[in-house]
C-alpha cells in the first residue's frame, strides 16, 4: 500500500526519498539511512523496504555493501535471511548514483518498479497508471531541485489514481520527504505527515510554505546565532500571518 520514488541529483550530488502509504506511523520502519549526516559519506545510502517490509533487509543491505557485493547477488542474499522475501519491495539509492530495485511476486498486487538514471519508483496496491505517472514526471524534471523533484512524483502518482484496494481508490494517511545534501549536519529536507487524509496535498502545503524558512532558521542558529533573534520573530510572523 505504498509508493515511493528514490533518487540522486547528479548536478547537486543531493540524496533523497518521498513516499506516501495508506499505513500510518510507518517512519518507524521506513525509510533506513546510513552515512548521510553529518556529511555526505563514500558509503552513505538510503534503502526501504515497503509491502510487507521487512525493517532488517535494509541494514543487511549496508553489510552487502560494505563488502563490496553487486547488486546481482542481493536477491540471493536476501532470500537467504527471509523466507517471506517475496512478499517484500525494497529499493536501494546510493551515494554514488547506483539504484537497485526488487519486487517479490506476492506483494499486493497492482505492483512494480522502475529503474533509471540515479532514480527509482517502486510500488504496490497501486491504480494502474501510478507508476508511469512517476516516471514520466520524475525523468521530466531533470535539472530541478532534487526535493520538488521528487515531491512532484509523488502528486504526479497521486493524480493518475495513487493507492487502490481490491478495485477501489484508498487514501494516502502518510507522507515523507528527505534530502541530504552534506551542506550541514542535518537533512536538507526532512518533513512527514502522518494520519491524515490527505497526506500528500499536506505535505505539498508543508513543504511550500516552510522548507525555505526553516532551512534559514536553523542554519541560521547553527552558524550565525548572534543574528537568531531577528530570523525567528521574522519566520514566526510570517506563520503566524497563514492559517494552519
Amino acid at each position: 500500500m505504498t509508493y515511493t520514488v528514490m533518487g540522486k541529483c547528479a548536478e547537486t550530488g543531493a540524496i533523497g526519498i518521498a513516499i506516501t502509504t495508506a499505513s500510518a506511523n510507518v517512519s518507524k520502519t521506513l525509510p533506513t539511512v546510513r552515512g548521510l549526516v553529518p556529511t555526505i559519506q563514500q558509503n552513505g545510502a538510503i534503502v526501504c523496504s515497503q509491502s510487507m517490509g521487512n525493517p532488517m533487509l535494509p541494514h543487511k543491505a549496508f553489510e552487502l555493501l560494505d563488502q563490496g557485493k553487486s547488486f546481482d547477488e542481493f536477491e540471493q542474499s536476501f532470500a537467504a535471511d527471509d523466507e517471506y522475501l517475496q512478499f517484500r519491495q525494497i529499493g536501494i539509492v546510493t551515494v554514488s548514483g547506483d539504484v537497485w530495485a526488487f519486487t517479490g511476486d506476492t506483494c499486493f498486487p497492482e505492483k512494480g518498479h522502475f529503474v533509471g538514471d540515479d532514480y527509482l519508483v517502486m510500488g504496490n496496491c497501486l491504480g494502474p497508471n501510478t507508476l508511469a505517472a512517476m516516471k514520466d514526471t520524475y525523468e521530466s524534471g531533470a535539472g530541478t531541485d532534487l526535493a520538488e523533484r521528487l515531491l512532484s512524483t509523488l502528486e504526479a502518482g497521486r493524480a493518475a489514481g495513487g493507492q487502490y484496494w481490491e478495485g477501489e481508490p484508498i487514501p494516502e494517511l502518510f507522507c515523507s520527504l528527505s534530502v541530504y545534501d552534506g551542506l550541514n549536519p542535518y537533512p536538507k529536507v526532512d518533513m512527514r505527515v502522518d494520519f491524515d487524509l490527505s497526506a500528500v496535498e499536506k505535505m505539498r502545503r508543508m513543504y511550500d510554505q516552510l522548507q525555505s524558512r526553516t532551512e534559514t532558521y536553523f542554519e541560521t542558529m547553527h552558524r550565525r546565532p548572534h543574528e537568531f533573534k531577528d530570523t525567528a520573530s521574522h519566520l514566526l510572523l510570517e506563520v503566524a500571518g497563514k492559517q494552519i
